[in-house]
């Protein structure tokens, strides 16, 4: 079975070259951290979507979009691609606010047979020095994605 990987943000249109079966995997891009705090909050990871076993005929032009990661302070980049009325898409992570991590794209607003949440961004820690945390793993193709870490600062010598 040929492999098709579209990796670019933005959107396109990928034309079947001949009849196939095909696996559809998408991910969501994770969400940015949060701004202007000292000590933001890490972004949400993407979410992820599967389908297998959709046939694709010779000539068909198949709407894919790919979400972009997210600047400081800007939410998701869904993904998905459409085949007629079979659409698998996945759900970007949400943006870090102020010190607090942003959600992981979630599952539940994904469409496909077989779905993952992306980790939840980790807390950031104010004050001096102030520290961002990590940002959410992307969800996998077998599990959910991993909560970033929180931020730990310390002082003294």
């Amino acid at each position: 079975m040929p492999t098709v990987t579209l990796t670019t943000p933005g959107i396109g249109t990928f034309t079947a070259p001949t009849n196939i079966t095909a696996t559809i995997e998408v991910w969501g891009a994770g969400g940015g951290g949060g701004v202007n705090t000292g000590g933001e909050g890490g972004g949400g990871g993407g979410g992820y979507s599967v389908r297998t076993g959709i046939a694709i005929a010779d000539g068909t032009a198949c709407p894919w979009a790919g979400g972009s990661g997210g600047a400081a302070g800007t939410h998701r980049g869904d993904s998905s691609l459409d085949v007629g009325a079979t659409v698998t898409s996945a759900k970007g992570g949400v943006a870090g606010s102020g010190r607090t991590g942003g959600a992981g794209g979630a599952s539940g607003s994904g469409v496909g047979a077989t779905k993952f949440s992306g980790g939840a961004g980790g807390a950031g820690v104010g004050g001096s020095p102030a520290g961002g945390g990590g940002g959410g793993s992307s969800a996998g193709n077998a599990a959910n994605g991993n909560t970033g870490s929180n931020a730990v600062t310390t002082t003294g010598g």
